[in-house]
Parts: C-alpha cells; sequence; structure tokens
C-alpha cells in the first residue's frame, strides 16, 4: 500500500483510520493506550469491558465506523482497510518510563498474547479472536463465538484457547 499511494497519503489513509476508531474505544468505555505503526493498543477496565459485552459492542462498532466511510476510503485511497483484532484480558501492570521522554508502559503477557491473536488472525482470515478468559464471561453470546482451539502462544509456555468472534 506504502509502495502504491507514498508515504503521505498512506499516513493520512492510517490518520483517517484512528481517528474513526479509536473514538469507537473512548465511546465504549475503552481507553487508546498507544499507537504503533498502523495499529494501536486499546485496554479497558476489566469490568468496563465485560459488563453488556461493551467491548464486543466496541469491536462492532470499529467495523460499522470503518463501513460506514467505506466509499470515501475507496474514493481518496482506492482501499477500504481491513483490520484484525486479538483480544485478551489478564491483569497488566501499567508504570511510568522514561526520563527526557516519558510514557506509560504495560506491563504483563495480557498484549502479548493479544498481539499473537491478531496476527494468527489474519493467518486464519477472522476479523477477532478472543482468548477463553474474554468469552467465557460475555453473555448470551455462544451463538457468535466459535471455537478455535487451544493455540500455541510464541514465548508463553501453555496454549490458550482461542475464540472467533463472529460479526453480528
Amino acid at each position: 500500500m506504502v509502495e502504491r499511494l507514498g508515504p503521505i497519503e498512506t499516513r493520512s489513509l492510517i490518520g483517517k483510520l484512528f481517528f474513526d476508531t479509536s473514538v469507537v474505544v473512548t465511546d465504549h468505555d475503552g481507553e487508546i493506550h498507544r499507537f504503533t505503526g498502523d495499529r494501536f493498543v486499546a485496554v479497558w477496565d476489566w469490568k468496563l469491558g465485560i459488563e453488556n459485552n461493551q467491548i464486543v459492542h466496541a469491536i462492532g462498532a470499529i467495523g460499522a465506523a470503518v463501513r460506514s466511510d467505506a466509499e470515501y476510503y475507496l474514493s481518496k485511497f482506492g482501499h477500504v482497510p481491513q483490520f484484525r483484532i486479538g483480544v485478551n484480558g489478564e491483569p497488566i501492570v501499567a508504570s511510568e518510563e522514561g526520563d527526557s521522554k516519558r510514557a506509560i508502559g504495560f506491563y504483563g503477557v495480557t498484549i502479548h498474547i493479544a498481539a499473537r491473536m491478531e496476527q494468527k488472525a489474519k493467518r486464519l482470515g477472522a476479523d477477532c479472536l478472543l482468548s477463553e478468559n474474554i468469552a467465557e464471561n460475555l453473555v448470551d453470546m455462544d451463538a457468535r463465538l466459535c471455537l478455535v482451539g487451544n493455540e500455541p502462544i510464541r514465548e508463553i509456555s501453555e496454549a490458550v484457547k482461542v475464540y472467533e468472534l463472529k460479526q453480528a
């Protein structure tokens, strides 16, 4: 895409995508932790993310936001962005880091596992994969959850039970 659009137009496309989708995260009680290249890391307080399936509603709203502007993306960039999402829920530790350039860092396996699940979603052609600890806490979602299996995660000693979240 960068070859076809060039770096400035690619940055415009990613900027619009981040604008369209990050507001959805905050509207659904989440918080953007970090933007990295063409990805971002979003976090939820456990209770807020699970309550009323808020995280699932956010995922659906992200897709809806991109689809609602599909014609614009197509006319402006010749491409409608696709995305993959990996969701995991485990404790994290937040810590301030740095001296001259300060940032908040998150530590724990949570983000590592979510990132690996996002990569797995891409390989499987799935929009979203959820870990068991998220899937088992959702209410009335059985029809939308499809067991992928116990998946090995690089640098994690035990396999993670993974579910695909099907679109509504």
